[in-house]
């Protein structure tokens, strides 16, 4: 195999298992936005826990869908084992995930939690979610740089 088919083949397999954020990302930036609409009436925590179970669906699918989640993971490591660690890291950040959607959503739920306390643990779900698509991203590029050899 040619060292231009060699690197289309680790393409294609690598590029099969690019996570689609979009789901993840979307969710995270509509709570953040409901997030910064001002709190003075009780109307404010509707659309919070709209966003909240929108971030659910969100979170749901992605831990469902074989192409997302784990099975990705799993992939990267059957593709490139040295990355074994990498990838673990990424599913066990979606333990903390839910912990944080549950904890969030039981905040906006109460009516006695004050916003700012809403707010806090919302954007504390949020910047996880952001930086679970992120660290996904960058495993799937260190598995194409394993793949290619040092991307050269």
């Amino acid at each position: 195999m040619t060292d231009d088919a060699a690197t289309m083949a680790a393409d294609n397999r690598l590029q099969a298992m690019e996570p689609n954020p979009e789901g993840l990302e979307i969710a995270a930036a509509g709570l953040e936005r409901c997030l910064g609409a001002p709190s003075a009436t009780s109307q404010w925590r509707m659309p919070v826990l709209e966003a909240l179970a929108r971030t659910q669906t969100a979170l749901e699918g992605h831990l469902r869908d074989p192409g997302k989640g784990a099975a990705v993971a799993d992939s990267v490591v059957r593709e490139a084992p040295r990355l074994a660690r990498q990838a673990r890291r990424l599913t066990d950040e979606h333990v903390g995930l839910l912990e944080s959607h549950r904890a969030a959503t039981a905040l906006a739920q109460d009516d006695t939690t004050s916003p700012d306390d809403v707010r806090d643990s919302a954007a504390e779900l949020a910047a996880l979610m952001h930086r679970h698509v992120h660290h996904a991203h960058d495993l799937i590029h260190d598995a194409f740089e394993s793949d290619l050899g040092d991307g050269d």
